[in-house]
């Protein structure tokens, strides 16, 4: 499930890169300068590295809506979280991703990026395409 899938993903200390949005493949395409995995009993992640993806790809399926709160700035810095809510009546989950957006002159605040959609997974940019389990 998406909750158990999150629960893998380590975004500390990372950055927020890029966001895309494709409207007719219903995608949303988050890039992170590094995504780590959390493999440890603990669930913690122990700097555990063996399975960085350099600048990875978060990837939301079946989009449904997505939106900024605020309105204006893009996520350009430091991540805060990535939670998700869910399923909702339709099936979909209500994912959170919280950045940073700094301006040019230093200010800061953090953007949340609410998306409503169906699933999530990672990829390599070495391997567009390719579900990274």
């Amino acid at each position: 499930t998406p909750h158990e899938y999150i629960k893998t993903i380590y975004l500390g200390d990372r950055s927020c890169k890029c966001i895309s949005i494709c409207s007719w493949d219903r995608r949303v395409v988050i890039q992170v300068d590094c995504v780590s995995r959390i493999r440890a009993s603990s669930g913690q992640w122990e700097f555990y590295t063996d399975e960085d993806i350099e600048d990875g790809n978060i990837v939301f399926s079946d989009v449904e809506g997505i939106r900024f709160e605020p309105p204006g700035p893009i996520p350009n810095d430091a991540i805060d979280h990535l939670t998700v809510n869910g399923p909702g009546e339709d099936g979909r989950y209500e994912f959170e991703f919280a950045a940073e957006a700094v301006a040019g002159n230093g200010a800061s605040e953090m953007v949340n990026i609410r998306l409503t959609a169906s699933s999530i997974h990672l990829e390599s940019p070495a391997k567009p395409g390719v579900v990274i389990e």
